[in-house]
């Protein structure tokens, strides 16, 4: 029992002397950390962050998205059904003549 009442006073003894070291850890600690959660709590509460976090800016980019698809597939109907046809071109020249095929397998014997 007296070892482990030892070992206690050490342990009191070594707290004692990290006290003053432990207080300022954690007062450089708060400096840190008070600053980063006003900054976190005003960043959340934006009007921008707000219509992020709702999907509301999503909505609308996907209406805007929504409305040029619409467009463009207009003009590419428009364009696809008004197309002018221009005058007709000068027949070219006729093509080499192509290889000849291969032989087929000879067929069955005829009836006689």
């Amino acid at each position: 029992m007296s070892s482990f009442m030892g070992y206690r006073q050490r342990v009191e003894i070594f707290l004692e002397k990290s006290l003053p070291y432990l207080v300022a850890g954690l007062s450089v600690t708060m400096l840190f950390v008070v600053p980063l959660t006003f900054s976190a709590f005003h960043n959340i509460n934006t009007k921008s962050a707000k219509s992020a976090l709702t999907g509301e800016s999503v909505g609308r980019l996907n209406d805007q998205l929504s409305k040029k698809i619409d467009a463009i597939n207009k003009k590419l109907d428009f364009l696809e059904h008004n197309s002018k046809v221009g005058p007709k071109g000068h027949p070219g020249e006729p093509g080499k003549r192509g290889r000849d095929g291969i032989v087929g397998l000879p067929g069955s014997a005829g009836r006689k």
